[in-house]
């Protein structure tokens, strides 16, 4: 459950990481 959670917030790191890079262009 732990391990799954901490995926869970790595995926929405990376997609705020691309909206980031998206917003830039």
């Amino acid at each position: 459950a732990v391990e799954d959670r901490s995926q869970h917030k790595n995926r929405a790191s990376a997609l705020a990481r691309l909206r980031t890079l998206l917003a830039l262009k």
